[in-house]
């Protein structure tokens, strides 16, 4: 690894030297960037940023169109402040058991009821009985799911996706059934018996009060798969376990949606309350304010999207709400826009500017260094190897 570090820190310093040695040559050194000159490029940048926003107010901005605005000019970012904006951020969560316990007491009895209607809405009886239904469609039509395709086009949102997930397991458990004809559908309903079975009685055990729900139902599931198949007893035609257990495994995903709903349905009823009565779960709910601004890559891109591109960006008083699903521990944010600091382009400095110019003449000789330097040493590369020779492409930045 150090040998890596010292490699790569030698290499830029070539380079820069290299860089250097080329600049002086065109004439183009740090010291040939005049008062004169830069200030004629000052003006230049800022008339091509107010023609940029000007286009903007009418088009609306994109990260792609700012992109290439910088990717043209690059001299152009030391004078642009991006625009920010203050957000008041409301976390609706369903924390573990035992966190409620420890920070909100008061409302650790009424948790666990929720938690248990929780579970209940995905082990109980009734659910069981639909996905038996689920799996001996799959027996019946199973011809008919081999014919079956993902969309050509790319699924955008997280229903789209769940479905085709659903539907491409249902098309494995087709080929599976083809695969393994002995395979019957008692003994899938049988399996899913032992399963539920298992599955109620570990969730009811202490131990799942230290897990968010979605943990807590994911760790009992991986534990009742595997008691399934250690419990398992041979037969004269024994049945590939691994295919039951798909069938199973068919019905963890649907379960874990299901579950997924119920918990934001709750989520939603406590922003409810938290929006009518300001409620206190200090647990379930969490409040605070921050800046953010463009390009800073902020932990949920649609909410920099929305702050700042587009024709008409977040103004104080907006609002948006937004679900992180695609995780164990699901939550639901509220957006309020605070203040907004518009987006400007700084006074003019000139020892800014002329050092982002040299910078920039001096990154657009560099890819033509680098190809020299492959070019001259390349031959000795493909003679001694990699393994022989230090100097491979990746040192040279290629």
């Amino acid at each position: 690894y150090l040998t890596h570090a010292y490699t790569s820190q030698a290499k830029g310093e070539v380079l820069r030297f290299l860089m250097d040695q080329r600049l002086k040559q065109m004439k183009k050194t740090r010291d040939d960037f005049g008062p004169l000159y830069v200030r004629e490029k000052y003006r230049e940048l800022k008339a091509l940023y107010e023609a940029f926003i000007k286009r903007s107010s009418e088009i609306g901005v994109t990260p792609e169109r700012l992109e290439t605005l910088f990717r043209e000019h690059p001299a152009m970012t030391v004078f642009i402040e991006p625009p920010q904006s203050k957000l008041q951020k409301v976390t609706f969560s369903f924390p573990s058991l035992k966190e409620i316990q420890k920070k909100d007491p008061v409302h650790f009895e009424e948790a666990k009821v929720h938690v248990t209607s929780f579970y209940q809405a995905v082990v109980s009886p009734e659910f069981l009985d639909v996905l038996k239904t689920e799996c001996r469609l799959v027996f019946e039509f199973k011809n008919e799911l081999l014919l079956w395709s993902p969309k050509k086009e790319g699924v955008q949102n997280y229903v789209d996706q769940v479905e085709e997930d659903i539907n491409r397991q249902k098309k494995n458990l087709a080929q599976a059934l083809v695969e393994f004809p002995s395979i019957t559908y008692e003994q899938v309903q049988a399996a899913l018996n032992f399963y539920f079975e298992t599955i109620r009685e570990i969730l009811s055990q202490e131990k799942s009060q230290y897990y968010v729900p979605l943990e807590a139902f994911a760790a009992a599931a991986e534990e009742a798969k595997g008691q399934y198949v250690a419990l398992g007893q041979p037969q004269e035609n024994p049945t590939p376990a691994d295919a039951v257990l798909a069938f199973i495994e068919f019905c963890d995903r649907i379960m874990l949606e299901i579950l997924k709903d119920r918990i934001f349905t709750h989520l939603e009823l406590r922003k409810h309350q938290w929006e009518e009565k300001k409620i206190s779960y200090p647990a379930e709910i969490s409040l605070q304010e921050e800046w953010i601004e463009r390009g800073q890559g902020y932990e949920i891109p649609e909410i920099e999207f929305l702050s700042f591109y587009g024709k008409n960006p977040k103004k104080p008083g907006d609002q948006e709400v937004y679900y992180v699903r695609q995780t164990s521990r699901p939550a639901l944010y509220g957006y309020q826009w605070l203040e907004v600091r518009a987006e400007r382009f700084l006074d003019f400095d000139f020892e800014k500017l002329r050092a982002a110019l040299y910078a920039q003449n001096q990154e657009q000789i560099r890819s033509l260094i680098e190809q020299e330097l492959l070019q001259k040493y390349l031959p000795y590369i493909e003679i001694h190897g990699a393994s022989d020779f230090p100097l491979g492409r990746q040192d040279l930045g290629l």
